[in-house]
């Protein structure tokens, strides 16, 4: 079974063209959001399996957005995919409530099998990251 996903991103080409490439994976993007407010009421909505979030966004950031998530008790697992890549801020999405962390260099084959493992209940983030 695919994995359903909501795609949140501030940048519309960005967060349009990863949905769409994801789909081409064989991924179920159910939704897309573009600030932390929409992520939340989306994820309550949708009750996707996994959002694959951003970090740096208007109104609500990332991390925020995931103790919200995580705080309402959809089962929805977060994955964050950012240009962020200091440790203390996956550090800080890690101590949100996010069960991985991913830059936006990563190829799309690698976050596609990442938001596979996060919907097991797999974490994912960077060596040396977690304790």
């Amino acid at each position: 079974m695919t994995a359903s996903v909501l795609v949140v991103d501030d940048h519309p080409t960005w967060r349009t063209a990863l949905a769409d490439l994801l789909q081409c994976k064989g991924t179920n993007v159910v939704g897309k959001a573009a600030d932390g407010d929409e992520a939340v009421e989306a994820a309550e909505m949708l009750q996707p399996d996994v959002v694959l979030m951003d970090f740096d966004m208007p109104t609500v950031d990332g991390v925020e957005a995931t103790r919200r998530i995580i705080a309402g008790g959809s089962g929805a697992r977060v994955l964050m995919l950012s240009g962020v890549t200091d440790r203390a801020t996956m550090r800080a999405a890690a101590a949100a409530g996010a069960s991985g962390y991913l830059v936006k260099s990563t190829p799309m084959a690698e976050i596609a099998a990442a938001i596979a493992r996060v919907a097991r209940g797999e974490r994912e983030f960077p060596d040396g990251v977690l304790p």
